[in-house]
């Protein structure tokens, strides 16, 4: 019965979904029917002519479509119904597209298929919440909300995207992962996938954006990155980068705001070989003498500037490359602050032979004592493997 309650509240909010493909259509109605009351267009022009003539309160847009994309259309309602929430959902990284919708378009949520059921109603019952409320009252408590639900909903998926340790392990021989961005929601990520052939890939990535525009920028990428590696196939490091490269070339006027610093390796266990690649950011490695040596990257940003680049490889055996560190471009200078105030070169060199554990609790360490006192000023991001004992 209070099932049903419920149920009956819900229904007087109506939801327009709109997707050029009819069995999403489908698929989303059948879902959804029964606790709103249900619109799907195929199109832009459809949508618009359904908006004309019904109270649409919660907008859900595919981006990609035929004619009209989903910012098209979220542009060409915005001045006329400001209160309609508006939410895309995408498979794509259109990153462009989908921040020009948050700056421009009132765009309240950006959500990534495939989508999970209970996941997303969720979603529209704290996005159709605001109507609760009586006209006009509470509206900044209801604005401060609706930014904090976007910030949670952004850590939770930068945090489901993150490799588990157990991932990492199972590769190497042993690894560890420090992970501390300043607020949670950084421009700072990781991640690890295997190709088809069992080569391992590990790709570490600092976006020159923080808060909820680096998270969504950086949750775009991986979504571009794992195309790649699973679907296109590639596995060389310095066509992966030109790749993503091509990919997040933004407009002119965007060139010299978002872009990101990429290092990217790719090992070849059965052969006992890395190679690297790097934008923006370098390769620690310890050598067959177990020094700490520096394999250099590109000095250009992923996304900004033109498209000639040219980005670097670095390769060796697991003889002359026995332990690997990645890490992101602004550890160094957050490590440096601390009272030992060495280069992140040094602090690895002077650690090589502890454990990697052991390793990861000396960086905590010195992360804290560059704290002391003081805030945090940079995201901080370390993966180090172990490839030959």
């Amino acid at each position: 019965m209070a099932l049903e309650r419920r149920r009956e509240k819900k229904k007087k909010y109506n939801i327009l979904y709109v997707d050029d493909e009819a069995a999403n259509l489908r698929v989303f109605k059948s879902v959804f029917k029964r606790d709103y009351k249900v619109f799907i267009a195929e199109s832009g022009p459809e949508a618009l002519a359904i908006i004309k003539e019904n109270q649409i309160h919660l907008l859900v847009t595919d981006q990609r479509m035929p004619g009209m994309s989903g910012v098209e259309l979220l542009e060409t309602i915005v001045d006329d119904y400001p209160d309609m929430v508006k939410m895309i959902l995408s498979g794509f990284s259109d990153v462009e597209d989908i921040i020009k919708a948050v700056n421009e378009c009132g765009l309240n949520k950006y959500l990534m298929k495939p989508w999970n059921k209970e996941d997303l109603g969720a979603t529209f019952d704290k996005a159709l919440a605001k109507f609760e409320s009586d006209e006009g009252k509470n509206e900044i408590h209801i604005v401060k909300k609706t930014l904090k639900e976007n910030e949670k909903y952004a850590h939770k998926q930068i945090r489901a995207l993150l490799p588990r340790n157990e991932k990492l392990k199972s590769f190497f021989e042993d690894s560890f992962c420090l992970y501390k961005p300043v607020n949670d929601l950084g421009g700072v990520f990781f991640w690890f996938g295997k190709t088809e052939d069992g080569k391992g890939v590990l790709v570490a990535i600092d976006c020159n954006e923080g808060g909820v525009k680096g998270a969504l920028l950086t949750m775009l990428f991986v979504t571009a990155l794992k195309d790649l590696v699973y679907k296109k196939k590639i596995s060389i490091p310095s066509d992966i980068l030109q790749e993503l490269d091509k990919h997040f070339i933004e407009s002119e006027e965007e060139k010299e705001e978002i872009g990101f610093n990429v290092s990217v390796i790719v090992i070849d266990s059965e052969k006992e070989y890395i190679t690297f690649s790097g934008a923006g950011q370098n390769l620690y490695y310890q050598d067959a003498n177990d020094d700490i040596e520096i394999a250099e990257g590109s000095s250009q940003q992923i996304g900004k500037g033109g498209l000639e680049k040219e980005f670097s490889s670095f390769s060796g055996t697991f003889d002359e490359v026995k332990s690997i560190y990645l890490s992101g471009s602004n550890t160094e200078g957050q490590l440096s602050n601390s009272a030992r105030g060495n280069s992140l070169q040094t602090i690895i060199d002077n650690m090589t032979e502890r454990p990697l554990n052991e390793q990861k609790e000396e960086l905590m360490i010195n992360l804290a004592e560059s704290i002391s006192g003081k805030e945090q000023q940079y995201d901080v991001m370390i993966i180090g493997a172990r490839l030959k004992s």
